[in-house]
């Protein structure tokens, strides 16, 4: 059961990895990445699992890690409001934005804090149609240290043996595009798919792969208007996952 949790856990998280947005106008990059406190994003999400949702995203506090003052994204589900994904990601308001870690909370209890031991940069800036981001690329990686997925030991399958995991994230940024959403119509956003594989090497239960697909469409100084997202996993004892989420509003201080 926590082996799915985990993997739904991912796919939020891919997600979150293309919230951020640019574009091509190198000469306009101040609030190129909204990051304001109290940016508010408001989504109307459809997944095979729960339905029909709404899930905000806001940007609310600081948090210092290590030496870096990371700002703080918190994700919420209208179908379960005490549950808060917090997301600690840094701007150097220069090209990149880095992200250092995520918390869960229920009804304001931490349930777990996962620092990543190095912060993982998630995009470059400006966006070039055509251009990708290898975001990781690591065989044989202790579950724990997994930056995208939070396992609370290497043990997976609860056999007493620690596991690995084979894990590849790419971006690419694919072309440009007008987007009507529920917020309105968007020019030139910028389409980017994300390519995830993951190879789970469990001493119980073998290997089983997955396969996540990650289509989202980003508009400079907005943010992410619509996202789709599938999960396919190498198994019969875990069904396919499926998402789509379009921006129903949205507030920018």
């Amino acid at each position: 059961m926590y082996f799915r949790r985990g993997l739904l856990l991912f796919s939020v998280l891919m997600v979150v990895l293309t919230i951020f947005s640019c574009d091509e106008d190198g000469d306009n990059l101040e609030s190129y990445i909204p990051n304001e406190e109290g940016s508010t994003w408001v989504y109307s999400v459809t997944d095979n699992t729960i339905g029909t949702f709404t899930r905000t995203v806001k940007v609310k506090g600081e948090r210092v890690i290590g030496e870096t003052t990371c700002q703080i994204m918190e994700d919420t589900k209208s179908n379960a409001p005490e549950d808060v994904m917090r997301t600690f990601f840094h701007d150097n308001e220069i090209n990149t934005v880095s992200i250092y870690g995520y918390e869960s909370v229920t009804d304001g209890n931490v349930n777990w804090t996962h620092y990543f031991t190095e912060a993982w940069v998630e995009y470059y800036y400006p966006f070039v149609v055509g251009s990708s981001l290898t975001i990781i690329d690591e065989k044989g990686m202790n579950p724990t240290d997994v930056p995208f997925i939070y396992f609370p030991d290497d043990d997976i399958d609860d056999d007493g043996v620690d596991d690995t995991i084979d894990l590849t994230i790419i971006a690419y940024v694919q072309s440009q595009e007008d987007i009507t959403v529920p917020a309105g119509t968007f020019e030139d956003a910028f389409k980017i798919y994300t390519d995830g594989d993951m190879t789970f090497h469990l001493s119980t239960w073998g290997d089983i792969s997955v396969e996540m697909d990650n289509y989202s469409w980003n508009k400079p100084h907005i943010g992410r208007v619509k996202n789709d997202t599938t999960i396919d996993y190498d198994t019969e004892y875990i069904p396919d996952y499926e998402s789509h989420s379009e921006l129903t509003t949205y507030e920018l201080p």
